[in-house]
């Protein structure tokens, strides 16, 4: 798992200009409007690899 002191961003950007960004330390998720919820499946799964 990342500790206080390391911070991991993930950021996405789909075909239609929808923006994502997932950063953990901060526990903070940036979903706008019209990001596909496979694609914010897909960043989670990520983050779960990550610990």
């Amino acid at each position: 798992m990342a500790d206080a002191m390391h911070e991991v961003m993930l950021d996405a950007r789909q075909d239609g200009g929808s923006y994502l960004r997932i950063e953990v330390g901060g526990a903070r998720i940036r979903v706008e409007p019209g990001v596909e919820l496979a694609t914010l499946s897909t960043m989670l799964s990520a983050l779960r690899g990550i610990r």
